[in-house]
């Protein structure tokens, strides 16, 4: 929905690896949304209080389970995971 935060989670796990491009790329891609990095900005480590800010969580080339959040939608490559009530 308009206005929602979504934390982006890639097969990248270093910022200038991949990860920094993903996450800029991804504002263009929903526009209307806040975009959450899960890597500190600038560094290759988890930003767990980032993930906690996050509604939802789109996941590009895996599919993986996050505490908290619930599938929404899934293919081979991907899914969107939407934060548990």
């Amino acid at each position: 929905p308009p206005g929602a935060s979504i934390a982006i989670l890639v097969p990248y796990s270093a910022w200038e690896g991949g990860y920094g491009y993903a996450y800029s790329r991804a504002s263009y891609l929903l526009p209307g949304k806040q975009v959450i990095p899960l890597l500190r900005l600038g560094q290759d480590t988890f930003d767990g209080a980032n993930l906690a800010r996050a509604d939802y969580v789109v996941c590009w080339g895996g599919v993986p389970a996050v505490a908290g959040f619930a599938r929404v939608w899934q293919t081979t490559g991907g899914m969107l995971l939407r934060r548990s009530k």
